[in-house]
């Protein structure tokens, strides 16, 4: 169910709104989170464990909508016995905003990022927060209804 004004603007009483750097409003339609290491039962993170979490994720993100994805790149810590770790957290983000083009609906994009923890702070400041730098027009794509 949207919950999207015919005007192309959000029920800002039941969505998380916010600009992007670019100047265009955006909501948030879903959000997800998971442990970015859930399922590993072994073994020390490498290269390629991460990407396999990473194309994993992208892959999950394009069955869940679009197929308008942007990851913005995970930074990486190392260890000193040579596991290489993304953050904890992988989350997902649905958004959507007007159109790009006026003949058009709106316009939708999945994010897929990795962060800290953030529970400590409402989800309502940690979503903006993480996706104000996101290029909209690069990835995102445009929908009637």
């Amino acid at each position: 169910m949207q919950d999207v004004w015919l005007t192309g603007q959000p029920d800002a009483q039941r969505r998380i709104t916010f600009k992007l750097d670019s100047g265009r409003l955006v909501w948030v339609v879903t959000f997800r989170y998971r442990g970015t290491y859930d399922g590993l039962l072994e073994g020390r993170p490498t290269d390629e464990i991460n990407r396999q979490i990473v194309e994993a994720e992208l892959k999950t993100a394009r069955r869940a909508g679009s197929g308008a994805v942007q990851l913005l790149a995970p930074p990486t810590r190392t260890d000193d016995r040579g596991g290489v770790y993304l953050p904890p957290v992988c989350c997902r983000a649905e958004l959507e905003s007007s159109p790009m083009n006026r003949e058009m609906h709106g316009s939708s994009l999945i994010v897929v990022w990795f962060a800290q923890r953030f529970f400590a702070e409402p989800l309502a400041d940690f979503v903006p927060k993480s996706l104000r730098a996101v290029k909209w027009e690069l990835d995102a794509k445009d929908f009637e209804f």
